[in-house]
């Protein structure tokens, strides 16, 4: 009794008197005779239920009981754990007389079942956070087993499942069943193990990646005997590993320059399109600075974009200039952001480069374009008020002014469309030529024949001679060779370098009797937009020589 630390008692229920063994006051600190209060008021509050329970609950026809509760020593105070069962003595009309019975001192098991349920506890809670459950294969017998953990992550109540190795293959997706059974037929063999992923189709619905992984513990022959091990939910890494996958594709076939920095400033990173646009490759500059990259001159403004992107701040788009191989500057737009670790601390800078030199290229042609448009512009409304002017003064009917004007401001316009279509760089002979006689005849192909070479012509020079052409056809149309239904016109040119001369013959129309009496302002413009002119007045037509030096 000393050494199980077992009191015996024995209470008259009537009285309430109890007797107890002699070693109750060593292991209860209770004598071991007296009122049944001294035990009762002992028992822990909280546990003072389950006793009242026990006792209340025997009857004559069930008279034992048995209970845990814990108690305070009576001497000492110190909390412990008993287990106290007896049974009732009861008299001939069913009432109880005396209970007899045994308390037992089990502080050390109830330790011990506490440390189990704790490790039990926490053995859950660490294969509920790892998302992860147990299985053991059970071979002579063909019997699997599952944790409550495992059955829950892949979906199954415990009714559902029949304890089989097949069982698990009705959730398999169909993808993965041939590897899944191969893997398992295959961890059966000498030296085999178990490890695969493969896919599971919840039942109520969705798909989740697991890891498979156990041992195989064999017999003396080797023959397996039994495989146990784990099931991982490896949803989460499958997701970002696929994740991973794409961002690795968009990056590596980005026509954009990728790279990326650690917090110390040294590339980590490098796509083909940094190659492609740096000249570097990703061997050569992987681990250097990336100083590098950036001219000595902005070198500190671009630390200071730099640093702001490690402090975690959002940079907006930017223009700025890096460093090609060859030591050449490149124009880029960069887009520069914090990469953050997985705590969201900032880890590093990637950057973005696109390459602008073709539209910095052309900016720089369009304000070119702009400058020399604004030149010609003011040139051409000069132009325009000379024309007006002198047309003005030469023409006292409004109305021959009007149409005097009018025609050759759409000669000055017919020019300045040629000259548009090609950003001003000039207009070929031919083209001059015909938009300026194609609306003085119907039929310019039989009435009007073209011979030279198709040059190109400054844009100035292709401006005044399309106004030289403008007089010379529409005094054609009026009393020359076009004012007659078989009146027709040569033009021959030649070019030389920055010198262009051009014939002109008119036939069949009017005999011409004498040179005009006098001329007009038509006759002023051709003579100031060319270099040298001779004009012969004979009785079959006009014949005009003219030359113009660009």
């Amino acid at each position: 009794m000393g050494a199980a630390r077992m009191v015996f008692y024995s209470c008259e229920t009537a009285t309430g008197h109890t007797v107890r063994s002699e070693n109750c006051l060593a292991v209860m600190g209770i004598p071991s005779a007296g009122p049944t209060e001294q035990w009762s008021d002992l028992i822990l509050p909280d546990d003072r239920p389950y006793f009242e329970n026990a006792i209340n609950s025997i009857s004559p026809g069930k008279p034992g009981f048995e209970v845990e509760y814990r108690a305070l020593h009576g001497l000492t105070g110190t909390l412990f754990w008993v287990l106290d069962r007896g049974e009732g003595d009861y008299d001939e009309a069913g009432k109880l007389r005396h209970l007899h019975g045994a308390i037992v001192e089990i502080s050390d098991k109830a330790k011990q079942q506490e440390q189990r349920s704790a490790e039990a506890r926490l053995h859950a809670l660490a294969f509920e956070s790892a998302r992860m459950g147990a299985w053991h294969l059970d071979v002579t017998a063909n019997s699997l087993s599952y944790s409550d953990e495992l059955l829950s992550l892949v979906g199954l109540d415990r009714e559902q499942f029949d304890g089989t190795p097949e069982a698990i293959d009705q959730i398999v997706h169909p993808d993965d069943i041939g590897p899944w059974r191969a893997a398992r037929e295959g961890s059966l063999a000498p030296g085999g193990k178990v490890e695969i992923e493969f896919r599971i189709n919840l039942p109520r619905g969705g798909t989740r990646w697991f890891l498979s992984r156990g041992e195989v513990r064999r017999g003396e022959y080797g023959i397996a005997l039994e495989c146990y091990g784990v099931m991982i939910d490896i949803t989460e890494r499958k997701n970002s590993e696929e994740a991973a996958a794409r961002l690795a594709a968009i990056v590596t076939s980005s026509e954009d320059a990728i790279m990326s920095s650690n917090f110390n400033g040294i590339i980590t990173s490098w796509n083909l399109g940094a190659e492609r646009l740096l000249g570097f490759s990703a061997k050569d500059v992987i681990g250097r600075p990336i100083s590098t990259i950036i001219p000595m001159d902005i070198i500190n403004a671009a630390n200071v974009t730099m640093n702001a992107a490690r402090q975690g701040e959002a940079i907006a788009p930017h223009e700025s200039v890096r460093l090609h191989e060859d030591g050449s500057r490149v124009d880029v737009s960069l887009t520069v952001s914090p990469i953050r670790g997985g705590a969201g601390k900032v880890t590093g800078t990637s950057t973005i480069a696109r390459d602008i030199t073709e539209r910095k290229n052309w900016d720089k042609r369009q304000a070119v374009l702009l400058r020399e448009l604004s030149h010609r512009v003011k040139n051409t409304l000069a132009v325009v008020q000379s024309i007006s002017r002198q047309t003005l003064r030469a023409s006292k009917d409004p109305e021959i002014f009007a149409r005097a004007f009018e025609g050759r401001i759409r000669s000055l316009a017919a020019s300045h469309s040629l000259l548009t279509d090609s950003e001003w760089r000039g207009a070929m002979v031919g083209d001059v030529v015909r938009s300026q006689l194609g609306g003085v005849v119907d039929d310019m192909a039989k009435r009007i024949t073209l011979h030279g070479p198709n040059v190109l012509l400054p844009a100035e020079a292709a401006t005044q001679l399309g106004l030289v052409l403008h007089e010379l056809g529409t005094n054609a149309a009026k009393y020359g060779a076009l004012s007659a239904l078989g009146g027709t016109i040569f033009i021959g040119w030649k070019v030389t370098i920055g010198k262009l001369r051009m014939f002109w013959r008119e036939r069949g129309g009017p005999p011409i009797a004498a040179p005009p009496a006098h001329t007009g302002f038509g006759s002023a413009l051709i003579n100031s937009s060319v270099t040298a002119i001779h004009r012969r007045f004979a009785t079959a037509g006009l014949t005009c020589r003219l030359e113009l030096v660009f």
